[in-house]
């Protein structure tokens, strides 16, 4: 079976969108997942279905390039819907859709503090010293550094 069959087999048209969805197998950010080629071990190889698309209807991807979406659906293996760019090319196209997400504070998993304490250590600034905030909240030094010079908890302002 060829790559473009392969793909076909799987596709189902959106009138409102135009896009061709992708109705296999998807990754966990929704991009369709399609084995390809055969290995000696008769496994095959996996790639991302957009990225075969392209590849079948305009071509090589050069090195070091991306295959994006004018749509914005990550299912979509529309070729007409696909354009290739760089990695800042990408970021600045996920910025241009309001795709991009900052995380802030507490949403960060790895987060040690909650925005109550920070207001607290906050409105000591200029009372204790810095290594005392940090043993008082049984935390670094270095974290209570970039809560004062605004690298971390920016968004938080004191009592």
């Amino acid at each position: 079976m060829s790559d473009e069959q392969r793909l076909c087999r799987h596709v189902i048209w959106c009138p409102t969108s135009g896009c061709l969805e992708w109705t296999a197998y998807r990754n966990s950010l929704g991009y369709g997942v399609v084995g390809i080629g055969s290995r000696t071990d008769g496994s095959r190889r996996l790639v991302l279905a957009h990225r075969l698309s392209w590849s079948v209807y305009h071509g090589a991807i050069p090195d070091g390039l991306n295959v994006l979406h004018h749509c914005d659906n990550p299912p979509c293996i529309n070729p007409e819907h696909l354009f290739l760019g760089s990695h800042a090319d990408n970021n600045r196209d996920m910025i241009s859709k309001g795709r991009n997400v900052v995380l802030r504070g507490e949403q960060i998993g790895t987060a040690v503090l909650g925005s109550t304490e920070v207001r607290s250590i906050k409105g000591l600034f200029g009372k204790l010293s810095d290594c005392e905030i940090a043993r008082r909240f049984g935390v670094s030094y270095s974290l209570i550094w970039n809560i004062r010079h605004g690298i971390s908890w920016r968004h938080i302002h004191a009592n």
